[in-house]
Formats: C-alpha cells, sequence, structure tokens
C-alpha cells in the first residue's frame, strides 16, 4: 500500500518537474518524458491539463517520442518536417491497424471472441453469489442461479434492442470496413469506458447504467453496428445454453 502511494507521489513529482520545465524543452524531449509517464499509467488529459496544452499537442509530442533514429535525424536537419513525418507515421499506423473482419470466418470468430468478453463483463456486474446461494434450501439453488443468468439475458437484449444502434448507423457509417478497432487490452478499455458517478438505487437505473457502459465501450472494441448486434445475441444464446445445461455453465 505504502509502495502504491510512493510510486503515485513520484508520478505527480515528475508530472510537475514536467509543467514547470516544458517550455525549455525540445519537442522530442517533451514527447520522451510524456511518453515515460503515460507507460507509468498517467494519462495523457490530465497531463496536458497540468502542463496547461491541450491532449492534441500532448499526443503529437508522444508521436515524435515514436520517431525512429532517421526520422529524427530528418526533422532535426531540416531534411523533412515535422507536419510531413507526422503524416507518415501515422499513415504507416493507421494502415496496420486491426479492422472490422469481413471474412466470413473471420467475423464469426471475432464475434465469439466479443460475445466472451461480454459475458466476462456482464459477469462481473451482475454476480453469481455462490456464498449466498449455498445458504438456500437444496432445491431453490437452482433457481436462484436462473434468475441471474435471466437478468444478465435481460440487461443484453435491452442492449440489444436500443435504438442507438440504428442512429448511430445513420449518423456515421459504423458499417464501415474500413473502421479501425481499437488496439488497447480490452478488459483496460471496459474499465476505462465505465460511466462516472452513481449507478442509482432502481431497477431502470442499473439497466441504463449497464447500456450506456456497453454502448461505450463497444464503440472501440466493436465499432460495426450490425456486429455488435450480432455480439450481443450470440452472448444472450451462450446464457440461454447455460440454463438448459446449468452442469456446463
Amino acid at each position: 500500500m505504502s509502495e502504491n502511494d510512493n510510486n503515485k507521489s513520484t508520478g505527480d513529482v515528475e508530472a510537475e518537474n514536467l509543467a514547470k520545465n516544458w517550455s525549455t524543452l525540445s519537442r522530442f524531449e517533451q514527447g520522451q518524458r510524456v511518453k515515460e509517464l503515460v507507460a507509468c499509467g498517467r494519462s495523457m488529459r490530465g497531463l496536458a491539463k497540468r502542463i496547461g496544452t491541450s491532449e492534441a499537442t500532448i499526443r503529437k509530442r508522444v508521436d515524435l517520442a515514436n520517431f525512429s533514429p532517421a526520422e529524427r535525424e530528418a526533422v532535426e536537419s531540416g531534411k523533412a518536417s515535422v507536419k510531413g513525418t507526422l503524416k507518415k507515421v501515422r499513415r504507416k499506423r493507421a494502415a496496420s491497424a486491426p479492422r472490422v473482419p469481413t471474412d466470413p470466418e473471420e467475423r464469426k470468430k471475432f464475434v465469439e471472441a466479443k460475445a466472451q468478453l461480454t459475458l466476462c463483463w456482464i459477469g462481473e456486474e451482475i454476480p453469481m453469489d455462490e456464498k449466498a446461494i449455498a445458504k438456500l434450501p437444496a432445491p431453490e439453488r437452482g433457481s436462484a442461479r436462473e434468475g441471474i443468468l435471466r437478468y444478465r439475458i435481460d440487461v443484453l437484449e435491452k442492449t440489444r434492442d436500443q435504438p442507438y444502434f440504428e442512429w448511430k448507423a445513420f449518423r456515421k457509417p459504423l458499417q464501415s470496413r474500413r473502421v479501425r478497432l481499437s488496439r488497447a487490452d480490452p478488459h483496460k478499455v471496459i474499465k476505462r469506458c465505465k460511466p462516472k458517478g452513481e449507478m442509482g438505487n432502481t431497477g431502470p437505473d442499473h439497466v441504463n447504467f449497464w447500456m450506456t457502459w456497453f454502448e461505450s465501450w463497444a464503440s472501440g472494441l466493436i465499432p460495426h453496428w450490425t456486429l455488435r448486434y450480432d455480439v450481443l445475441n450470440r452472448a444472450i444464446q451462450l446464457l440461454e445454453e447455460e440454463i438448459r445445461n446449468p452442469g456446463h455453465g
């Protein structure tokens, strides 16, 4: 605990020092320092606020820190511009980014993987309280487990049937095969996308909270709206199979 606190305070000190010395550092030095702090868990948004600059500037500096030695030398010698080199680097990154699968077999694998991710997420949020279930009379335990599974299904069905699937599809081309997927660890993405504030006290409050949360994390991990529909359908199907075959859940 104290070790974590020490790490936190060290990060704060480093961020403060970077903010103080920001104007005296070269763009590449700024980028390297930001990159190191981000690798230690600092957010770009938080660093931008601390330094007093825009998040876009912070992102540009990190991109500069990712230049190869040859690219950096070309920029520093004046043979290449920062703007042109950044464009080239971003084009390369975009070209290598994972995209929405279009091959039927790959699509099927993608749906299965994201359905399992969805079940992992909803299972943590609506857990199976085995200790509480174990205290129930034996004949009631199966019904209690089924009740929790059915509640998970209800949440996923409501999420699947929300009209945002339609209006988002028309508002921007989420069905485009050119849509890129997030490279980040999916579990970290989900955690980061959790809505701020309290969940609320009523059943509808809880469902709205989870629907908002799903929409937020799925926008980066399942950006194709019809794939989201398929993923939710598959997750619901797996939960229904678990109800039919409780021993295999």
